[in-house]
């Protein structure tokens, strides 16, 4: 009787363990699966750059909705890398609504 309740323990314990490992295996291939997932995606849909933004204030919100969508999409979430990025595509000529708010900041 000692020997079957020893046995049992083990094989509770054996696929106590097993059950873990088969976890931890099942979650690793599902990161793995996932991430590679999103990089085939992310190769088959491109997101243009928005470009410039010359002072239309008709074309303002539209610029920032587009911007916004390419840095989500590339993964930028560093707001200073944001604001740069968006002040570099901020042109126009002297005196222009966007030349003036890029040159203040």
């Amino acid at each position: 009787m000692k020997y079957i309740l020893q046995l049992l323990a083990y094989w509770t314990l054996a696929i106590g363990i097993n059950m873990q490992h088969n976890q931890a295996i099942t979650e690793s291939v599902t990161a793995v699966a996932t991430k590679y997932i999103e990089k085939q995606l992310h190769m088959r849909l491109n997101i243009a750059n928005p470009g410039i933004y010359e002072g239309d204030p008709k074309r303002l919100k539209p610029w920032i909705t587009a911007m916004d969508m390419y840095f989500d999409f590339n993964g930028e979430t560093d707001e200073q890398t944001r604001i740069t990025y968006v002040l570099s595509k901020i042109k126009g000529k002297k005196g222009d609504i966007a030349t003036n708010w890029a040159d203040a900041c």
